[in-house]
């Protein structure tokens, strides 16, 4: 408890801690200076306990976050001894058994800040929580250097990333566009010895080949021409920390053996330069191809493979560890901008149903695109289904969850493989399959009971068993 105590005062941000009969039960200093003293030893409600009682009232992220179960986030302005505005954000600590036990407060001081100061803000915050025990269990919100979620998958990654952070051995992250291979290479050095020392990326399919090798090791004057000084390349600026080669498939066979013997030598040549330079670089690869295709086709080296590939990373995509998604989406209201302008603090269930039904072919890269463009468009100050569906594609079925097939069917047939594959879809669980088809539980066990005595389509129900389990409901 004291490194919690220790960690909460640490922060800029106000942090109280209020139970579900909301009184306030610890606060930090800069609570202290934000709200004024309180007098806690009372055991009384927050709003008699609170200056502004009143004006919280308004709003009370407690009651939002104890009734809905997941955080809540509003602004309030405030007026002083001068004019305040505060974010305050209401986030649920959960107990062994799954139930909230008490809610944290998170008031942040934002008067005069611009939006990606704000950001910042919150950002630096939201790291510092992510590591403490309160909001880092089995059951809450899992965020290790902002990469969000609770899936076994997720946990295996944090893991491998604690393991070899702090080597100096090379890495190696595979997987597809989107999946966040940058956020696990920021997370493999921010995260280790080398945090303080620069962490410098390069992306290879944005360079020309003959430009890349001269980012990387630099030149020396009269190397050719237009070369009128010497200059430092990427990996001497790296010097001491880590440097980041993105897509690593995209790099020429002459880069690519300059590479592997700055790998095996720690020494590397500045084009048109007959003087060998040493650097200490911890080199992190990352590819979005099947590494083992790109040396069968002979546009990668097989021994540059082996030398990166002492420390593999994979990282499954978004449609295989779909129980992430809430806490993604979560994670995208937390801190995004849109969202913050327009008080949007939370989605509709039905919203939450279909982005799980989704393939999210541009995994997490995707889902935050086109939560920001929902958030966008949407009224209110919930995202709902109908602002998802704006901009959910629609030109390939088969990125949907329970697409048609393209055997030429029925009106009935496609009703009935339709409710087949939303029921499958989500996972047998009647409730939210009805929420997906519009329509109320008692008429989708009527339809299901309608259909499940046709023999003639292929798409019929195997057996009754769920039909006599609806019954039950």
């Amino acid at each position: 408890m004291d490194t919690l105590i220790h960690a909460f005062e640490s922060l800029d941000a106000g942090i109280l801690l209020i139970d579900q009969e909301h009184c306030i039960q610890w606060m930090n200093g800069k609570a202290t200076e934000l709200l004024g003293p309180l007098d806690l030893g009372k055991k009384r409600a927050c709003y008699r306990t609170l200056e502004y009682g009143n004006r919280f009232c308004s709003i009370c992220p407690t009651g939002e976050t104890i009734d809905h179960g997941r955080f809540t986030r509003y602004e309030l302005s405030l007026q002083k001894s001068r004019r305040c505005t505060l974010d305050i954000t209401g986030l649920p600590i959960v107990n062994p058994g799954g139930g909230i036990s008490m809610v944290m407060e998170i008031i942040v001081d934002i008067t005069g800040k611009d939006m990606e100061k704000r950001k910042t803000s919150l950002l630096d915050i939201q790291a510092v929580l992510s590591d403490t025990a309160l909001c880092n269990n089995s059951n809450g919100i899992n965020n290790y250097m902002g990469i969000v979620g609770k899936s076994s998958a997720i946990k295996h990654l944090v893991q491998q990333i604690r393991t070899v952070k702090d080597s100096t051995l090379p890495v190696l992250i595979t997987g597809e566009s989107g999946t966040g291979k940058e956020l696990v290479a920021k997370a493999l050095h921010f995260d280790s010895v080398r945090k303080d020392k620069p962490f410098i990326a390069i992306n290879c399919a944005s360079l020309k080949p003959e430009l890349l090798e001269n980012e990387l090791f630099g030149h020396v004057k009269g190397a050719f021409t237009g070369a009128i000084a010497n200059k430092d390349g990427l990996l001497k600026a790296a010097d001491g920390g880590t440097f980041f080669i993105d897509e690593i498939a995209d790099m020429n066979p002459v880069v690519q053996a300059s590479l592997l013997r700055f790998l095996e030598t720690g020494y590397f040549r500045p084009l048109g330069s007959t003087k060998e330079t040493k650097v200490s670089v911890r080199i992190i690869a990352a590819i979005n191809r099947n590494i083992e295709d790109e040396i069968k086709a002979m546009r990668f080296r097989h021994d540059l493979y082996y030398r990166l590939n002492v420390c593999r990373i994979d990282i499954r995509p978004l449609r295989n560890r779909k129980e992430d998604i809430p806490l993604l989406a979560g994670h995208f209201l937390f801190t995004s901008p849109i969202a913050k302008d327009k008080g949007i603090n939370i989605l509709s269930p039905d919203a939450l149903d279909l982005l799980q039904l989704y393939q999210w072919p541009g995994n997490v890269r995707e889902l935050f695109n086109l939560l920001g463009r929902a958030a966008l468009v949407c009224d209110g100050r919930v995202i709902t289904k109908k602002c998802l569906l704006r901009h959910i594609p629609s030109t390939d079925t088969s990125l949907v969850q329970g697409s048609f097939s393209s055997i030429p069917l029925s009106l009935n047939e496609l009703e009935q493989q339709y409710i087949e594959n939303t029921v499958k879809a989500c996972g047998r669980n009647i409730s939210r399959a009805a929420r997906m088809l519009g329509i109320d539980r008692r008429t989708l066990y009527r339809k299901m009971e309608k259909y499940s005595g046709n023999t003639n389509n292929h798409f019929s129900y195997s057996s009754s068993s769920l039909l006599r389990s609806l019954k039950a409901l």
